[in-house]
């Protein structure tokens, strides 16, 4: 809620701002799937946030889409990947309120090292700002081991949060992408308990 404007998403790339107190729809916008469109896992959303005037989501298609949040209209609307079955953004991203931090699964279309990878897109006008390519050998021989990074990110000053398929967690400078750390988290690790 923001305003007084409950905003939520639901399946198939819909998008609804409601009176909060009275439930009335102010607008609602749905976002046009390619006929040819094949997902994973159902036509969940992929997330939805507040910068501003305008209301940022996610698509089943690897976009991004700025919305006026009072009026519902198109402010921009930027592609980030491919996309495909696992494609795209799959669970969310992250804002600093300038800039929208995402991270690119592409699973099933690409082959790790291919695959994954984050991308930053200026919120004032759809522009990417920067990319980080996906890494390359982390997987070796393991099994099933992948470098799409299709988990939500998040965000603190200077410094996104992404996790990887391979087993990785990276932090990554918010002005450049470049990676600030990175933790294999496979193998065997001391617990406290």
């Amino acid at each position: 809620v923001y305003d007084g404007i409950l905003y939520l998403t639901s399946a198939r790339n819909r998008l609804m701002a409601l009176d909060a107190k009275t439930g009335e729809l102010y607008w609602r916008y749905d976002h046009p799937n390619p006929d040819d469109l094949r997902i994973c896992c159902g036509p969940a959303n992929r997330g939805v946030a507040i910068a501003g005037d305008v209301v940022l989501m996610a698509t089943l298609d690897a976009k991004l889409v700025a919305l006026h949040r009072k009026t519902g209209e198109i402010v921009w609307e930027t592609r980030i990947s491919d996309g495909g079955v696992l494609g795209g953004i799959e669970w969310g991203f992250a804002s600093d309120g300038e800039t929208v931090f995402a991270s690119i699964s592409d699973a099933l279309e690409k082959a790790p090292g291919d695959a994954g990878g984050m991308v930053a897109v200026r919120i004032a006008d759809g522009d990417v700002v920067w990319e980080a390519p996906p890494f390359q050998d982390t997987c070796g021989t393991r099994q099933g081991c992948h470098t799409a990074q299709p988990g939500a990110v998040t965000a603190i000053p200077g410094v996104v949060f992404s996790g990887s398929l391979d087993g990785h967690i990276r932090a990554y400078a918010t002005d450049t992408g470049n990676v600030i750390w990175d933790v294999d988290t496979v193998g065997e690790i001391d617990t406290v308990n």
